[in-house]
């Protein structure tokens, strides 16, 4: 193979003899950064499962055209974490969030405002960008999802799973008793600048939240996020070592 390269196809490849035309974007990645070839070998991924071994077609200043040779699909991943962070001061923390979340294997990627946070979730084309990104650095071929909610309040109407969440408080419980091998979904929650206030503690409790320490020192937000998400994935089994 002269190169191997992931691009993002946002149709859904179908059968194994289309001719795609990358999105912009990638044309210009492929066209001018990697400098691809007609006959170079690329790799193709939906961000659905879906990954095609493929062949540049033919090369203009505006278009890329790829023939596809062969589509593997892959069935979602077994462990299902959803990341639900609370807004942040700083945009950049969030994409942060995004950009390691996405790395570390996050499926759903939710923000609410909590009561200290200083605005409402506002959601962004750049975080599928971002994600995107990622999955074609690291192989990863399905996409998260984001969601946006106006409060803890809404977000946990809308949570089925168990929910955990990053806080030092006097029932919190150790990590291990709470996720181990056979856990398939969870949602860990993770506090704004400041943490929690005491009513949203009590919100959690009431709805059978379970707190987890994450030791002595205080993490920033986004940091607490990435220690909590790393940790919970690993008791889940989600990484083999």
């Amino acid at each position: 193979m002269a190169h191997l390269h992931r691009f993002y196809v946002e149709k859904g490849l179908e059968p194994p003899t289309d001719l795609v035309l990358l999105p912009p974007e990638e044309a210009h990645h492929a066209r001018a950064v990697v400098r691809l070839k007609p006959g170079d070998r690329v790799s193709l991924f939906d961000g659905r499962g879906g990954c095609a071994d493929a062949e540049i077609q033919s090369i203009t200043k505006k278009e890329v055209q790829v023939f596809v040779r062969k589509i593997i699909r892959k069935p979602s991943p077994q462990k299902r974490v959803i990341l639900a962070q609370a807004w942040l001061h700083k945009t950049k923390a969030i994409e942060e969030i995004i950009c390691k979340g996405t790395e570390l294997g996050i499926s759903q990627f939710w923000f609410f405002r909590g009561q200290r946070s200083e605005c409402v979730p506002k959601q962004s084309e750049k975080w599928v960008r971002v994600a995107v990104e990622v999955c074609k650095q690291c192989g990863r071929l399905w996409l998260p999802g984001f969601k946006t909610f106006l409060s803890l309040d809404s977000l946990l109407t809308d949570c089925v799973c168990p929910v955990l969440v990053a806080c030092r408080a006097k029932d919190s419980a150790s990590l291990r008793d709470c996720v181990s091998p056979s856990t398939e979904d969870v949602c860990l929650i993770v506090g704004p600048e400041g943490d929690f206030t005491e009513e949203e503690k009590e919100v959690l409790r009431a709805q059978g939240a379970r707190f987890i320490s994450l030791g002595e020192i205080t993490f920033r937000a986004e940091t607490a996020a990435l220690v909590m998400t790393t940790l919970t994935m690993y008791e889940m089994g989600a990484y083999v070592i």
